[in-house]
């Protein structure tokens, strides 16, 4: 059983631990007391370590996108990765698939399973030219790297400039309505 002075400093380690890893503070409550109170249980990057301020730096850095609340909406659009490329490396199926793909969704997220083929941009270059062989249009883009979650968002030809725009993601539907719903709406209108 812990005494009131080892729950402090146990409680003191856990609160230094979720600082540096940019989590905050949270309550906590042990056999009926707060030892100490809650601010929020999100990110606070000014408690942030410097190690992990310098690596999320680093990782936008590396994606070559700067943080555009466009492409950020974009990237969060595309729930999952569609394609994914494993130990093996990419194939000529890889292509064929993209092509489709693309056809489809106009954005598609792809996962790299192996650093084999070399760094993301190199899979880009790789992928792109197979896609192009089987028949997709030149100029597919590269929107964005996750370096992190070794994930590419390959798009359409003009689809970066339709991001920037606005345009891309679509508006989100308006919510379902019942009938008794629908015709009240219609009635108020």
């Amino acid at each position: 059983m812990f005494s009131f002075r080892n729950q402090w400093a146990f409680f003191f380690v856990i609160e230094c631990c979720l600082h540096t890893i940019g989590i905050g503070t949270m309550a906590f409550v042990l056999q009926g007391h707060h030892i100490f109170n809650t601010k929020s249980f999100v990110p606070n990057h000014s408690r942030m370590s410097s190690f992990s301020q310098n690596y999320m730096v680093s990782e936008e850095a590396s994606s070559g996108t700067e943080r555009n609340p466009n492409m950020e909406a974009a990237w969060r659009y595309i729930k999952k990765p569609l394609l994914r490329i494993g130990g093996k490396g990419a194939s000529a199926s890889h292509g064929n698939s993209l092509r489709d793909l693309l056809n489809q969704h106009e954005a598609v997220k792809v996962k790299v399973n192996s650093r084999k083929m070399g760094s993301l941009e190199d899979v880009f270059e790789i992928v792109t030219k197979l896609a192009e062989e089987a028949g997709a249009p030149e100029g597919i883009e590269l929107l964005r790297i996750r370096p992190s979650e070794n994930t590419i968002l390959f798009g359409m030809p003009g689809l970066s400039e339709r991001i920037e725009k606005g345009e891309f993601p679509p508006p989100q539907a308006e919510p379902w309505l019942s009938k008794e719903e629908y015709l009240k709406k219609k009635a108020l209108e």
